[in-house]
């Protein structure tokens, strides 16, 4: 089975993680295509860009999932959930990167190169990495509810 699709990116303040993440994950068996958003130390971009970038990927269909990095995690957490049926979750402890998966059905996490050092965000991928959410699963109908207040949104 070939491995999933996933997009990475951060701002200047999570460049280091990024890059670290990203050559753990390329040796990842789990993983097929990576996507880096960014950012370039030589043309930096911010945590907004950087989450609405990696988020249209999502929403597009290019990627299945993504990884989005700033200082704290939160700025690039909200701005890729602005994105209209994306999910994105701050991920900085093993159970909220598995129920950002199995509960939330959010195919972003979202880290704080400032907050997570390299070997907890590597844990918290492989977490996150093995988790699925199962549209038939306890946690099924709040992801549905989720769903229909967006869409309700959309009708006004």
């Amino acid at each position: 089975m070939p491995g999933i699709s996933l997009a990475i990116g951060g701002d200047e303040l999570a460049l280091e993680l990024k890059d670290a993440l990203k050559a753990y994950l390329a040796k990842d068996d789990r993983v097929g295509k990576i996507v880096d958003v960014g950012t370039d130390p030589d043309n930096p971009s911010s945590y907004v860009r950087v989450g609405i970038d990696v988020a249209t990927l999502v929403q597009s269909g290019e990627v299945e999932r993504a990884v989005v990095l700033c200082g704290s995690g939160t700025g690039v957490a909200m701005a890729a959930g602005k994105v209209p049926g994306v999910r994105a979750v701050l991920a900085d402890n093993l159970l909220a990167a598995k129920a950002a998966v199995e509960i939330d059905n959010a195919p972003i996490i979202a880290m704080g190169g400032q907050v997570v050092g390299p070997g907890l965000a590597k844990q918290l991928l492989d977490v996150w990495l093995d988790a699925r959410f199962d549209p038939d699963g306890e946690w099924a109908a709040s992801s549905k509810e989720l769903d229909a207040y967006e869409a309700s949104r959309k009708e006004k």
